[in-house]
């Protein structure tokens, strides 16, 4: 008997949705650390050009932040791949 069609969805999806979440958990966790870098900059006002460079390195940062969300998954999604091949190429051996 076979399976149901969302079941084999699902199974082939899931390695997928795993890799997924653990890279938004990393993300989620970078950027409430420059969340928290903020809120520190808010209760310590500086001023002047030490204020301009802060301001500088927290806007790298949630920008840096995307560009490691697209590491990730792009990385994640060669890496998935290669291990489907290698299943395969198990399989017909």
């Amino acid at each position: 008997m076979t399976e149901p069609l969302y079941k084999e969805i699902w199974q082939d999806f899931r390695p997928y949705v795993r890799a997924i979440i653990g890279d938004l958990l990393v993300v989620t966790a970078l950027w409430l650390l420059l969340a928290g870098f903020k809120w520190v900059t808010t209760l310590i006002p500086i001023k002047g050009k030490a204020a301009e460079v802060i301001t500088d390195i927290h806007s790298a940062g949630v920008v840096a932040v995307f560009g490691i969300l697209a590491g990730f998954l792009i990385w994640d999604i060669i890496t998935l791949k290669r291990s489907e091949h290698r299943e395969r190429s198990s399989r017909n051996d």
